[in-house]
């Protein structure tokens, strides 16, 4: 099945930059550095499975499992 993107221009913009957003998460949790080396592994299934909610729930609180630079 196809997803549904919309058919207004707002509509898909918005999918386009939730992508991007989704994208930026993947790469942000493939390049830090985290205390526990699981973790990114925890965290890289959490958002490729359940994308809406892993994306936000790392930018929340996975972020504050990395090691600071």
């Amino acid at each position: 099945m196809i997803a549904y993107i919309g058919n207004s221009f707002f509509e898909k913009i918005l999918a386009l930059a939730w992508v991007a957003f989704f994208i930026f998460t993947i790469i942000d949790i493939f390049s830090g550095r985290f205390k526990e080396k699981s973790n990114r592994i925890l965290w890289l299934l959490l958002v490729v499975f359940i994308p809406g909610l892993g994306v936000l729930l790392y930018w929340a609180w996975g972020r504050t499992t990395k090691v600071p630079r």
